[in-house]
């Protein structure tokens, strides 16, 4: 549950409709009876073992208590001393999504969506609509027949997702030709598109571009809102049907910004991530060293049985 049951708020005759007299009754009773029995409880057991300046004082000593307990509970609501904070998809562990979903602390949900909700409108909306429509229509247009350019019908897959790795960077697409050599060579032996863009700005929008073919989102990201992501078409699920194995590796923190979450309704068969790596080859708190994940991956490619899906996030 996260907090739109507080949208009801607006509009509480239809909220209450939807709710029979007998359940409100009964919750009324259920609330006011348990408040007289821990009252009765502690004015006859509690309150009475205590004179009134020994209530001043223990009300001091709790007060402060409380006030050390409340600063110390500030590190384990965020969720450690990890880069990344607390996401509901911390406690995601299974291809099950209702196992999943009952692992969620609900109180913790619903205060996390509400403070972190969109605007009730798109602050991006300009021009006309319909040629807007008309110009997203204009790019799914079929205008030939594509192809073939691989000499099998099941190929083995592997995305190596990069950050930050415009044409500036690349000799092939005018950028400079010292500064990835081997790039160059696989272009020079394979294909390039060259017209090709990023969709979105940051990897939490990009992923689902890539592997659910979600466009990026401006204002949002979808991956953090597990609830819209699991219901999202997955290429990997696409793949898993055609008996790929497919596997997620990352060498960071698989909790940041929801990757966790999103991974897993993706339906990666394997999750490879820096607990699977030793200490030692850790970079910084980001993880582990990019080579030692290049590496790892490619000791692992004569092991894997094919045909295979692969994506590695560097």
């Amino acid at each position: 549950m996260d907090y739109t049951v507080l949208l009801y708020l607006k509009t509480p005759q239809e909220a209450v409709a939807s709710v029979s007299a007998g359940n409100i009754i009964a919750v009324c009773l259920t609330v006011i009876f348990i408040t007289i029995v821990f009252g009765l409880f502690y004015n006859k057991l509690i309150d009475r073992l205590f004179s009134d300046s020994e209530i001043v004082r223990y009300k001091l000593q709790a007060t402060a208590f409380f006030l050390k307990q409340l600063v110390s509970l500030i590190i384990p609501i965020r969720g450690g001393f990890g880069m990344a904070p607390i996401n509901a998809g911390s406690v995601y562990f299974n291809e099950n999504m209702f196992v999943n979903h009952a692992a969620v602390n609900v109180v913790w949900n619903a205060g996390s969506t509400y403070f972190s909700r969109k605007p009730p409108g798109n602050p991006y909306s300009y021009g006309d609509l319909n040629n807007s429509i008309t110009l997203r229509d204009s790019l799914t247009v079929r205008d030939g027949i594509p192809e073939k350019v691989l000499n099998t019908t099941r190929p083995n897959i592997l995305f190596i997702i990069l950050e930050s790795f415009g044409n500036a960077m690349v000799g092939p697409l005018g950028g400079d030709s010292l500064t990835t050599p081997c790039m160059n060579r696989l272009i020079r032996e394979g294909l390039v598109f060259s017209n090709f863009y990023a969709s979105g700005n940051r990897t939490d929008k990009t992923l689902p571009a890539i592997l659910n073919g979600y466009p990026a989102q401006p204002a949002a990201s979808i991956i953090k809102e597990p609830r819209k992501t699991q219901s999202l078409i997955s290429l990997v699920k696409i793949m898993n049907g055609l008996d790929y194995k497919s596997s997620f590796w990352y060498g960071g923190d698989i909790n940041f910004a929801n990757f966790n979450s999103f991974v897993i309704a993706s339906g990666f068969h394997q999750i490879i991530t820096m607990e699977n790596f030793n200490s030692s080859d850790y970079n910084s708190k980001w993880g582990v060293h990019d080579h030692e994940v290049f590496e790892a991956l490619k000791d692992s490619m004569g092991r894997v049985k094919e045909p295979f899906f692969r994506s590695f996030k560097p």
